[in-house]
């Protein structure tokens, strides 16, 4: 039964979690009444369950297996990547692999029932479908491997391993029993097929885990349910080897202790899958975010020579065959030349896969330094860029000091000159503040000789009332607006002062021509009618002045 997400709550988890553990707990009680049933003999009833007792537990495990992968706790995992719906994929395949079993087990008791030959028949279909469904779980999975090369590299270790191991208990265990023993091609075949498998199936689960070097997904939950698989397909393999040597032999009989390790084997895997979701108290714990350490397992290890080393074996068993006799010689050395044969074109490939990554990984590393050459020169660049802004800034910023101590010592015709962007307005304001204080001292300066003429003209109207002459220093002639107050007023001016005095020297002259108590009250001050005429007739204004002057004459 397939259960939507969206429906999904925290309380509905963690009820899940608890079924699932009481089934676990269960399964447990299950296995220990399975051995119970081969160690103590049973009767009534218990003779029934012994009887079934491997269809019982591969049922168990099967459907344990599909209905944690897609039950709410697999929905709740798949829901955080899209990874997830591989793994839960390959669990499905794993369980429907048990399944297929159970279906072959259950022909098996139905022949044995009706008193007919079980080996070889239709029950072996579902017993031979059951390794290709389990060996493609474990291919889909994506818990334990980074990238598909990776993958694909584990997978040919593990043939190369089980080819060896193969080659080895083809020449020690069953190569002669099978060839001795008179049978039909399809009981040969199954008989070689059955152990061959079992040993493919547990060299893949065993090197995935060791080999393993994906962090994102090595929690206990994980490690733990891939465990129990190695377990339990040490179990399948175990009791298909017994097997094969005891129907060679001929001794083979059913409901035995040979039986435990397809029993046992069955429960086991179908725990694995429980494990991997019920365990996974958290979602960070089922996916924690982690990078992957490239480094963490670089260099040579046992596990990655353990391939190799076994692939040694074959090689000198090989060997040794050949200085040897046997009356089985003809049709046992072709078969272990072809398996040692078979195990030396994975190794070719292997390697030749091997060369082309390390080719790879080659020119990745020259990309890679090419890159970070050019990133280096990029950052020289740049970093030779900010030291000439820097150079450009520091050398603006005492330009800029030196403008300002000018101006504040007086040097108002000082400006700064300075073409960068960032000190560009500062400058701009530090001129435009120039500008104006040059202006304010030409004020300054015009109001003041102002002040003087005006106190001069004054001066002189004041001693002609008293009846002296009408004494005026021509420099009232430099002002348009004073020589046309004097044309104005119609003064008749009778001046023996130099006209080359400075106005403070005329002001003292005068003051020594007048005599004493002409003008009581002192000079008079400035006024201030006369001081919005600053802005309007500036300083210096000579071409303007003599114009006037010229007219007025």
């Amino acid at each position: 039964m397939l259960y939507s997400s969206r429906h999904i709550t925290t309380h509905t988890i963690q009820a899940q979690r608890n079924k699932w553990n009481l089934l676990i707990k269960l399964t447990g009680v299950l296995a220990l009444v399975v051995i119970m049933l081969q160690v103590v003999p049973a009767i009534g009833i218990f003779s029934q369950i012994k009887f079934f007792s491997q269809f019982i537990c591969a049922l168990v495990g099967g459907s344990m297996t599909i209905a944690a992968a897609n039950g709410p706790l697999g929905q709740q995992m798949g829901r955080m990547t899209q990874r997830t719906y591989r793994e839960r994929v390959g669990w499905t395949l794993i369980g429907i692999g048990l399944l297929s079993w159970a279906g072959g087990e259950l022909i098996w008791r139905y022949l044995l029932l009706h008193q007919k030959n079980p080996f070889p028949s239709l029950a072996d279909l579902g017993y031979a479908l059951m390794p290709l469904f389990v060996f493609f779980g474990l291919l889909i999975q994506p818990a334990v491997f980074r990238s598909r090369r990776e993958r694909l590299f584990t997978f040919l270790d593990s043939f190369i391993a089980a080819g060896s191991i193969i080659a080895i208990s083809w020449y020690f265990l069953v190569g002669k029993q099978i060839l001795m023993v008179h049978q039909i091609q399809i009981a040969r075949f199954l008989a070689i097929y059955y152990p061959i498998a079992d040993v493919i199936l547990l060299c893949c689960a065993v090197t995935s885990l060791l080999r393993g070097r994906n962090y994102r997904y090595q929690t206990l939950s994980f490690k733990g349910s891939w465990a129990l698989v190695c377990i339990g397909l040490c179990g399948f393999l175990l009791s298909d080897f017994l097997f094969d040597l005891q129907q060679n032999t001929g001794t083979y009989v059913n409901d035995t202790s040979l039986t435990l390790g397809w029993s046992l084997g069955m429960l086991i895997l179908g725990i694995a899958a429980p494990l991997r979701y019920v365990h996974s108290h958290a979602e960070q714990d089922l996916y924690p975010e982690c990078q992957d350490d490239p480094c963490a397992q670089s260099g040579l290890s046992f596990v990655l020579l353990l391939p190799y080393l076994l692939f040694a074996v074959p090689f000198l068993v090989l060997t040794i065959d050949m200085w040897n006799r046997y009356t089985l010689r003809d049709a046992f050395l072709p078969i272990l030349g072809s398996i040692t044969l078979v195990v030396f074109c994975i190794l070719i490939v292997r390697q030749i896969l091997t060369t082309k990554e390390n080719q790879d990984l080659i020119r990745s590393q020259r990309k890679a330094l090419a890159d970070l050459e050019a990133i280096q020169q990029q950052i020289e660049l740049q970093a030779q860029r900010i030291e000439n802004r820097n150079r450009q800034l520091e050398q603006g910023i005492q330009h800029l000091k030196f403008v300002q101590a000018s101006l504040a010592n007086g040097h108002l015709r000082t400006r700064a000159r300075l073409t960068s962007d960032e000190l560009l307005p500062l400058a701009g304001g530090l001129n435009l503040l120039a500008e104006r204080l040059s202006r304010l001292e030409h004020a300054d300066v015009y109001a003041e000789t102002l002040t003087s003429i005006l106190v001069d003209i004054c001066n002189a109207l004041e001693r002609k009332q008293a009846g002296k002459p009408f004494v005026l220093y021509p420099v009232y002639k430099q002002l348009a607006i004073t020589h046309r107050l004097v044309l104005a007023l119609d003064l008749k001016i009778t001046s023996t002062l130099p006209a080359h005095l400075p106005i403070t020297e005329l002001t003292r002259q005068i003051s020594q021509c007048s005599e004493p108590n002409i003008s009581p009250t002192g000079p008079l001050p400035m006024y201030q009618p006369y001081s919005h005429m600053l802005k309007r007739y500036p300083l210096q204004n000579n071409e303007h002045d003599n114009h006037i002057n010229n007219k007025t004459r």
